[in-house]
């Protein structure tokens, strides 16, 4: 939702969210098409929506958000991004990404106009387990980011019966990963 707001109220912004994997990056734009599509007023911004080969959604005041994968599996290291402008960056599902597939977008931090303001960088995961960059992140104030932490029992719909069912299907770890947001064992 950052993403659309970010670039509905905007001029000229530039926001792309990167996942490691194109079907995460194609439910995160099929949602938010969805949101543009219940509002008559953000709907009567948009420009241009374009779904393939990579989806983009230009809006009237010249911002837009672009979809991209890290190419985590295929060990492309984000290399679709490199050269593109961003001043929001959104990092999808983080804690599946490694650390070479983020290298590529730091650069992309550094400003480039006297009047724009401060770059962001956001990344958002269920934890894997893992002590790596989404860890780090998290747990090194040295980076200077800020976590926030939201289980799944924040949902307002959690109910006691579904937890007491996920905790049969799955084991302590994955429930811990899954649903309590913890980091756990590695995965």
């Amino acid at each position: 939702l950052i993403l659309l707001h970010y670039a509905w109220t905007t001029q000229n912004g530039r926001a792309i969210i990167v996942t490691p994997v194109a079907d995460q990056a194609t439910l995160i734009y099929k949602q938010i098409d969805e949101f543009i599509e219940s509002s008559d007023l953000i709907k009567d911004s948009v420009d241009r929506n374009v779904r393939s080969p990579r989806p983009q959604i230009t809006f009237k005041n010249g911002s837009w958000i672009t979809f991209f994968t890290s190419g985590t599996k295929s060990g492309g290291k984000s290399d679709a991004t490199r050269g593109q402008e961003a001043h929001l960056i959104v990092l999808d599902e983080l804690d599946y990404m490694n650390s070479e597939d983020v290298d590529a977008l730091y650069a992309m931090l550094t400003k480039t106009d006297d009047n724009q303001p401060d770059k962001i960088m956001i990344g958002a995961s269920t934890p894997t387990g893992r002590q790596e960059l989404f860890w780090e992140y998290c747990t090194n104030p040295q980076f200077g980011f800020t976590e926030f932490w939201f289980p799944s029992y924040c949902n307002p719909y959690w109910e006691a019966s579904f937890e007491a069912e996920m905790r049969i299907l799955n084991t302590e770890n994955v429930y811990r990963h899954e649903f309590e947001a913890d980091w756990g064992d590695a995965s």
